[in-house]
């Protein structure tokens, strides 16, 4: 029933709740520029968008970040590819709904690779099943959140020290005093499934 906060102050309560979220986490690309790859908060910031973007598909916790990036990039006038590691643009969406996400996307002027994992070769990245290489300026990596409790001593509460954080139906731990709510749990990574945990 007790906090430490760094710096010192002990904080005492009946109960906690855990909503730590979840971070970036970029991959790491030998061959192209790390200032490079760039995650959505940095394409929320600029002010004039690029020439060029390859956002990369498919996505953790049930959400699908790499198609609205695609297309508001499209939208904003960038020449965008949209990379997908696997065979589906979204993955887990109804087979007959593939073809209208990427006629929508392919009106804007998306390009769309399938089959295309992450690779960069001579500054460039790697798209397609033919291997065909871009260099764009940016690389969007839409969906690289991953929940974490890095530092956070969860073992001290009697908690495993790994995220996600499993919770039952009313966002309580193992440990009933302690709850956790967000994206720190898994699922979908929304700010509306936050919210509603949260409440």
């Amino acid at each position: 029933h007790r906090v430490q906060i760094a710096g010192g102050d002990v904080i005492t309560a009946d109960a906690f709740v855990l909503a730590v979220g979840a971070p970036w986490e970029l991959p790491r690309l030998d061959g192209f520029p790390g200032g490079r790859v760039i995650t959505p908060d940095v394409v929320q910031s600029w002010a004039t968008p690029p020439q060029s973007a390859v956002v990369v598909g498919d996505g953790l916790g049930l959400a699908r970040f790499s198609v609205e990036y695609a297309y508001l990039l499209a939208v904003l006038g960038t020449a965008t590819a949209l990379a997908c590691p696997g065979a589906q643009i979204v993955p887990g969406l109804d087979d007959e709904l593939q073809p209208l996400v990427a006629d929508g996307l392919q009106t804007l002027g998306v390009s769309i690779h399938l089959d295309s994992p992450l690779k960069a070769a001579d500054g460039g990245i790697i798209v397609g099943a033919d291997g065909e290489t871009v260099k764009p300026e940016f690389l969007v990596v839409a969906d690289a959140r991953q929940p974490s409790v890095a530092g956070l001593g969860l073992d001290r509460a009697g908690l495993p020290e790994s995220a996600p954080v499993t919770v039952d139906a009313g966002c309580r731990t193992a440990v009933p005093h302690v709850y956790a709510a967000g994206d720190v749990t898994g699922g979908a990574y929304l700010t509306t499934a936050a919210e509603h945990a949260g409440a």
